[in-house]
């Protein structure tokens, strides 16, 4: 009988990956894949990664909504398709290490495929050399049945957690699968780690054909895989659940047959209704940063300019946010923060000039006295206001210090209770939007930094200690009793003082 369709017609819509995803790992069942999104996006990026040849990118990946077996296809269809294709078309016994945030769930994912080399009935009828009598190996790694012995001693495939070491192995393929998780959305400290660890982990690629595959979720605006997204040397394709339309309703959907737009708007409301934003709904359906409090500033409204041109009638003042350390938390958490400013006002216009600063993590109390004194001796200021909560004993042990110095000092009390934080930095916004808001090329270049990344990124932020020192500038004690008043004669603020006029006198033959 004629074939009616024809085999290159067949091939067409042909992907060999999904062919063995429909085989081995789904049964043939209809209705747990979508071919729109399984066949035509998720096992075209993975075919693609694969049949690529060696390039400048540093790895491909896809970020796919949640439960849509992105893990089944990543850690489980891809690595086995990368077994039989290499050893079959090219001999190859390829070492593939499958990578989990937590080791349990590499594991799993292992003995996963290892079962269905042992017990899948089509696997044993069409790749019979790759199936095991029984499960060998161990929970972390397991070789194929006709792997060449003798070549290499890592395992046709082993599983470890970020973080392992491995000193020693090299892979030809190293599979990342939830590297992110929930555990990133508060701890700066745990995001920052797994980006070294991360790091860490590229050097167990070989050198000659070794590629990085990379398959998640998004769990916060800063966390490995927006690193990985801006840096630009990736080939990454997300995957949303819908398109979220103007009036809220969601269109396209991309897995119509298990996420489909009452349940996408369900779960939306309850996350909405539990946590008072849709911020995680947002990461991990929409597989984007959106929020209603997302942007908060834009870095093109900071102005630029020298010391030199910092009007002279400006008000110099020196902020704290007395974060300060001892033995047991130095170099974790919020930085404690000095900022070295300038204020400038024509009736409620107030201009704001960022000097100096310096921001750490490690900074004692002690410390952070010497740098205010120093400071005020620099830039000539006596008004220091430190931090109201949490800042009662320094701020007596400023005024005994400036007694023993012999330095004058006007330690400020903020009304810190009465003004919420976000409240002064949404002051500090509005002024910044206006133009008002200054920032000296002068500047500690690591203060300065610390600035700009903080006032782009807030609120989404772990720490905003040098954002919100800067901001102490516009809480109400200040603003109301200690910033300048200018009449218009005066000029504008930032207008450089005249040289006085010179007069003739019965003292001067000028």
């Amino acid at each position: 009988m004629l074939d009616p369709v024809g085999f290159e017609q067949r091939l067409e819509s042909h992907n060999p990956v999904f062919y063995l995803a429909q085989r081995c790992w789904f049964d043939n069942d209809p209705s747990l894949l979508h071919e729109p999104l399984h066949r035509d996006r998720i096992c075209k990026a993975l075919l693609e990664a694969y049949q690529d040849p060696q390039s400048d990118r540093a790895g491909d990946g896809f970020f796919v909504q949640r439960e849509s077996y992105k893990s089944t296809f990543a850690q489980g269809v891809f690595p086995m398709f990368i077994l039989l294709r290499g050893k079959h078309i090219h001999n190859r016994d390829e070492r593939i290490l499958l990578l989990h945030h937590k080791e349990q769930q590499a594991s799993a994912n292992l003995q996963l495929v290892k079962s269905k080399l042992v017990q899948h009935p089509w696997l044993k009828e069409v790749w019979p050399e790759f199936c095991m009598a029984s499960e060998e190996g161990t929970k972390l790694g397991f070789d194929t049945p006709c792997k060449n012995p003798g070549i290499y001693h890592e395992n046709s495939v082993m599983a470890a957690g970020l973080g392992a070491r491995m000193v020693g192995y090299h892979f030809d393929w190293i599979i990342c699968d939830d590297i992110v998780t929930d555990e990133h959305i508060n701890s700066k400290q745990v995001r920052d780690d797994a980006f070294q660890k991360y790091q860490t982990v590229r050097f167990m690629l070989d050198t000659i054909r070794g590629k990085v595959f990379l398959s998640g979720t998004f769990y916060h605006p800063n966390d490995l895989w927006q690193k990985l997204i801006k840096s630009g040397n990736y080939r990454l394709m997300t995957i949303a659940a819908g398109e979220v339309q103007e009036d809220g309703s969601i269109t396209n959907l991309s897995f119509p047959n298990r996420h489909t737009e009452e349940f996408l708007l369900r779960r939306r409301k309850e996350e909405a209704d539990s946590s008072g934003n849709d911020d995680l709904w947002w990461l991990q359906y929409m597989l984007a940063v959106k929020s209603r409090r997302k942007v908060a500033a834009d870095l093109s409204w900071l102005q630029e300019c020298t010391r030199d041109e910092v009007p002279w009638e400006a008000m110099r003042l020196i902020t704290v946010d007395p974060a300060w350390k001892g033995t047991k938390n130095q170099g974790e958490g919020d930085d404690a923060a000095i900022a070295v400013l300038a204020l400038a006002k024509i009736g409620s216009i107030i201009s704001l000039y960022i000097l100096d600063g310096i921001a750490s993590n490690e900074m004692t109390d002690g410390e952070g006295r010497s740098e205010i004194f120093r400071y005020m001796n620099t830039y000539g200021v006596i008004n220091v206001a430190p931090e109201e909560i949490g800042g009662q004993a320094f701020r007596q042990s400023l005024r005994n210090e400036a007694v023993s110095r012999g330095t004058p000092i006007n330690v400020i009390d903020l009304k810190t209770r009465n003004v919420g934080k976000q409240y002064r930095i949404s002051a500090l916004f509005a002024q910044a939007e206006n133009r008002r808001v200054f920032l000296c090329s002068d500047c500690d270049p690591d203060f300065a930094a610390k600035f700009r990344s903080q006032f782009a990124d807030y609120p989404q932020l772990d720490h905003e200690d040098v954002l919100d020192a800067v901001a102490y500038a516009y809480d109400p004690e200040i603003t109301e009793n200690y910033a300048p008043r200018w009449n218009q004669a005066a000029g504008a603020a930032r207008q450089p003082r005249q040289a006085p006029v010179q007069r003739r006198t019965r003292y001067c033959g000028i």
